[in-house]
């Protein structure tokens, strides 16, 4: 990890935090896909942990702002800032679609889709302690890379099968939607992945 002087441990702590946060969003919509009870209570939940992200990401761009010297280079802090917290806004429109289009249980992919995002939640986590000139961080970025690969199979197969079985085109356009969203969390993921390598490797 970097050596860092304490008062720019301001820029680096957030990251943890956003990263937690992001492994809670992860399960939450895991949950919610796979028992489909209490589900507004569950949306609520999952638009809590995105509020509280944002005011993360504010929290850093402020100061980033304000502050002249930083620990990492100005556009890697607010890339790997505004990327992280891109993970949280996909996965509360996902859950969003569901509660607002009234969608129960049933469409394959969802619940395969929220099982590779968690994880990749859970690598990027751990890849945020070896945050900087550290080449521990590099298997955790090949792995959610690879994650968003199996990703990318599911939601083709997904899409395959929800056009070839289901016959309601409104229904099509709803499930698509969500599909989407959390196959855009997974190439969100994937960001995270690439600002943390290029971080390595400038640093190294």
């Amino acid at each position: 990890m970097l050596r860092l002087l304490p008062q720019n441990r301001k820029f680096l702590t957030p990251f943890g935090d956003l990263a937690a946060l992001v492994v809670e969003a992860a399960k939450a919509i895991e949950d919610l896909l796979t028992s489909y009870d209490r589900v507004p209570e569950r949306v609520r939940a999952i638009k809590a942990l995105e509020h509280r992200g944002d005011a993360i990401t504010h929290g850093v761009l402020e100061n980033l702002a304000k502050t002249f010297i930083t620990p990492l280079d100005r556009e890697d802090i607010h890339r790997l800032a505004t990327d992280l917290d891109d993970i949280l806004d996909m996965i509360d429109n996902a859950a969003h679609h569901i509660v607002d289009y009234g969608i129960g249980e049933g469409l394959y992919g969802a619940r395969e889709l929220a099982v590779v995002l968690v994880k990749q939640a859970n690598e990027i986590q751990a890849a945020m302690k070896h945050l900087g000139a550290h080449a521990a961080v590099l298997p955790h970025c090949v792995e959610i890379n690879r994650l968003e690969n199996e990703a990318d199979s599911i939601c083709r197969e997904a899409t395959v099968r929800l056009f070839r079985d289901e016959k309601d085109p409104i229904l099509i356009i709803k499930w698509k939607e969500i599909l989407e969203n959390l196959e855009r969390a997974t190439d969100e993921c994937e960001d995270v992945a690439n600002d943390l390598e290029n971080i390595y490797l400038k640093y190294s």
